[in-house]
């Protein structure tokens, strides 16, 4: 039901009200307010939207992201609402491997990481940064922030990842058939 026939429905009992004629006054001015109302049912259908962070599209996820750490307009609405997702979804007792990268991805990183309880130290292998116009600087800054203190770690933000490595399916014999030095394998690229 639309507004107008909301306001024929409830003004229909009163006997005093012309709601047959097109053209009539009483007409004239529910459309009147009609126009009005339509303006605030439309800035109450963005507050809702804008209220929940599944939804938000504009101001919602503006605010939210000031709150931790600033705006990321160029980045796609899927990745600015999982980047906060994880944000809110952060506790005191998340410090094992899989929150550290659960908290890292709303840093804006997805990573993976290699725990060394010996050293204790842990590694921790970028795979995607969301936000490519901050420096690799300012991302592991941001990433800091959501890593234990009494553990070091190291952040690798080199192109190729062990995960690449494994499913190629080679043998350590054909890798080394390449004859590259730790450099080229590091800066490696395939063609």
């Amino acid at each position: 039901m639309n507004i107008i026939e909301s306001m024929i429905e409830k003004l229909s009992v009163f006997a005093v009200y012309n709601l047959e004629k097109e053209n009539s006054l009483v007409l004239a001015e529910l459309n009147a307010y009609k126009k009005g109302l339509d303006m605030i049912k439309e800035n109450l259908d963005e507050l809702e939207r804008e209220c929940f962070l599944s939804t938000a599209q504009s101001y919602g996820l503006d605010i939210r992201e000031r709150a931790f750490t600033s705006k990321k307009d160029d980045l796609p609405f899927e990745e600015r609402r999982e980047m906060l997702k994880y944000r809110y979804s952060i506790t005191s007792n998340d410090f094992n491997k899989t929150h550290i990268e659960k908290a890292l991805i709303s840093a804006g990183i997805r990573c993976y990481i290699i725990e060394n309880p010996k050293r204790q130290s842990i590694y921790i292998n970028c795979l995607e940064r969301f936000d490519t116009t901050l420096p690799q600087v300012e991302s592991q800054k941001l990433a800091e922030k959501f890593l234990p203190a009494h553990l070091s770690y190291e952040f690798d933000f080199r192109p190729l990842q062990w995960r690449e490595i494994e499913l190629k399916d080679l043998t350590f014999q054909q890798i080394d058939n390449f004859n590259l030095t730790w450099d080229e394998i590091d800066n490696y690229q395939e063609d």
